[in-house]
């Protein structure tokens, strides 16, 4: 809880950085450089294009792990659902017992 409200903090001071070097006038530039292709923007362009990318490459890593835990949330909603069949069969079981009807809880055993 603390990480992410710091991390949502930090998100906030570099978003407040950003717009106060976007406002002042002199932004600044970046400039990359990636197999023969050559990007030229300015400073508040290039955090923000940062920002979106690590946003996005989150994202892509949340999806990854829940389609790979799928299975896994599968199982444990099939097992939960077999454990409370089972106690609701055993439920009406005892209470057929004690109403003295033998044949419904047979049937429940």
């Amino acid at each position: 809880m603390i990480r992410r409200a710091l991390v949502v903090l930090l998100l906030i001071a570099v978003a407040a950085a950003t717009a106060v070097a976007a406002l002042t006038g002199e932004p600044g530039r970046a400039s990359v450089e990636w197999l023969g292709w050559r990007v030229s923007m300015t400073a508040a362009a290039a955090v923000f294009a940062v920002l979106f990318g690590a946003l996005a490459a989150v994202a892509l890593w949340r999806l990854v792990f829940w389609i790979v835990a799928a299975p896994a949330r599968n199982a444990r909603a099939q097992a939960e659902t077999r454990r409370r069949q089972g106690a609701d069969a055993l439920t009406r079981g005892f209470l057929a017992a004690a109403a003295g009807d033998g044949a419904e809880a047979r049937r429940f055993a």
